[in-house]
């Protein structure tokens, strides 16, 4: 009986240090540290000069842009889980407040072609699901 304890107790320790070690590379990737997942904000930057021909001047801007609001963010993340409701609010007028000040330092035409830019990267994220084969219709 003791056996069984200490190995459904040791599965259970892995299974917990697997997830803790996937949440630690997931949030390393947000971050931007990962080589894998979201681009970071200086990719970002870096994307959007190139497809936007931004200047040195627009480009520096937007970085610092980019630089408060992953500051803001970051903040948010770190209060607690009771106000998550409330957070993700607040999360939703961060973005829409970034999104505003990066549309102030933009031509008319780089915003155009930014808009074209998120339309096409939201279409690729919105690839349809494969439906269960067993799925009784």
């Amino acid at each position: 009986m003791n056996a069984k304890k200490f190995v459904l107790f040791s599965m259970l320790l892995v299974a917990v240090s697997l997830q803790a070690l996937g949440q630690q590379r997931g949030e390393s990737q947000r971050r931007g540290e990962g080589q894998r997942g979201r681009p970071g904000n200086e990719r970002m930057v870096e994307a959007m000069k190139e497809r936007l021909d931004l200047s040195d001047d627009q480009v520096t801007k937007l970085k610092e842009i980019y630089k408060k609001s992953a500051d803001e963010f970051r903040k948010l993340r770190e209060e607690t889980a009771e106000e998550n409701h409330d957070r993700r609010e607040e999360f939703r007028k961060l973005r829409n407040k970034q999104q505003e000040e990066v549309s102030t330092l933009l031509t008319e035409e780089q915003l155009k072609e930014l808009k074209k830019w998120r339309e096409e990267r939201q279409s690729q994220r919105r690839r349809p699901r494969p439906k269960p084969e067993n799925q009784n219709e």
